[in-house]
């Protein structure tokens, strides 16, 4: 306590911003003992994210003590973010917030629009090619989205599937065996960030499946604005953030309540259809524009020191 005393007046802290549940115990001790202001970044549901990717269980003791420092947290932040309006929806529902007003603002994942720029309506990709961009597993329904490759396919047998993804080959290429996809179809490429922007250019559209699971409310996967930010529709299912509600509102893309075959069978077509839309490069700007922007971040959080932490 004497040293955190020390780096209190020597450096003369007067906020902790705390990413995620772990530096938030650090917040909160700075605020208890020294009544330093604590901005809670809490960027999801941590403790339920860890049950939901069966890493804890839910009646397990270590999952009881997060859930309760997590209302710790809440309850002594200064101001909160979260990723999503869907999470904070979530949290309006818990016991112990139920006459409260939260101090807390939405700032999704943003991405770099200087980087990600609109591909040029033009030089369309011929064939028309899907692609996927990331990581195929924990969080992913990768098996549902070989099924949309399949579908699409068969919906469009000139076709293309573009995949951007490190490590994770020859799990790819045996699903997409298994759904009889020919590999000849596909391309299969592993690509640093800064190659990211240009390969994205390449796809017609975009498909991606997340587990709408509970602390999947909070998520805002940072692929959906880059794939935005670079003139590409994307199909995608309901139960995950804010997802289906910006795709809807800037009809960027196509959201699937189930997914079925039948249900990915009508996305597919929808997709392809509104890739049709003279405009759709601009919606898909505009949409990145107003929920992804890096430039928008920044701002936000600019306002939040200047008028909570005078």
């Amino acid at each position: 306590i004497v040293h955190c005393s020390f780096l209190v007046w020597r450096y003369k802290i007067k906020v902790v911003h705390a990413r995620s549940y772990p530096p938030a115990l650090i917040a909160l001790f700075f605020k208890k003992f020294f009544g330093i202001k604590f901005l809670f970044d809490m960027r999801g549901f941590w403790a339920d994210e860890r049950v939901d990717g069966n890493i804890w269980k839910k009646d397990s003791q270590v999952y009881r003590i997060t859930k309760s420092l997590e209302k710790s947290f809440i309850i002594n932040s200064d101001h909160i973010i979260s990723l999503t309006n869907a999470a904070v929806n979530e949290m309006e529902k818990f016991p112990y917030l139920a006459s409260t007003s939260l101090p807390i603002s939405v700032i999704s994942t943003c991405v770099d629009l200087e980087k990600f720029t609109p591909k040029n309506k033009n030089i369309d990709s011929e064939p028309f090619t899907l692609g996927y961009l990331g990581t195929v597993g924990t969080w992913y329904l990768f098996q549902e989205t070989v099924h949309a490759f399949k579908v699409f396919l068969q919906i469009n047998p000139g076709g293309r599937i573009l995949i951007i993804n490190k490590g994770e080959h020859q799990f790819i290429r045996k699903s997409l065996l298994n759904q009889n996809i020919p590999l000849s179809s596909v391309e299969i490429l592993s690509a640093n960030h800064d190659e990211i922007p240009s390969l994205i250019k390449k796809m017609s559209a975009s498909v991606f499946f997340l587990k709408p699971l509970f602390s999947k409310q909070a998520a805002a996967p940072t692929k959906l604005g880059e794939f935005l930010a670079s003139g590409i529709p994307c199909l995608t299912n309901e139960g995950v953030g804010d997802m289906a509600a910006i795709l809807s509102a800037g009809g960027a893309g196509i959201t699937l309540p189930k997914l079925d075959d039948a249900s990915i069978q009508s996305g597919i077509k929808e997709l392809i259809k509104l890739t049709q839309q003279e405009d759709i490069i601009s919606k898909c700007r505009i949409t990145a524009e107003s929920n992804f922007s890096l430039t928008n971040g920044i701002d936000s959080y600019a306002k939040i020191y200047q008028s909570t932490f005078k």
